[in-house]
């Protein structure tokens, strides 16, 4: 059975050109970090991306339910550290 769980991050993200670029910058940081991590859930059949929006931006965990718990867990402490 998959599941698919979509969390939305709304932060006070600033509407000009210095706060997108840092919302960016973060999230590419992140996604860097991840990579090694993200690739062996992949494999497993589940999946991870994180993409700017207008609001913040938006966490999107897809896969098997047993195993998106732990992806989940990762990534939010890779993305508080």
């Amino acid at each position: 059975m998959l599941d698919f769980a979509d969390l939305r991050v709304f932060t006070l993200r600033s509407s000009d050109a210095q706060g997108v670029a840092l919302t960016d910058m973060f999230i590419a940081v992140v996604k860097e970090i991840l990579v090694d991590y993200t690739y062996y859930a992949s494999c497993a059949n589940v999946n991870f991306s994180i993409a700017t929006t207008a609001a913040g931006f938006e966490l999107f965990l897809g896969g098997y339910s047993h195993k998106m718990p732990i992806l989940a867990q990762r990534v939010c402490e890779e993305m508080k550290s």
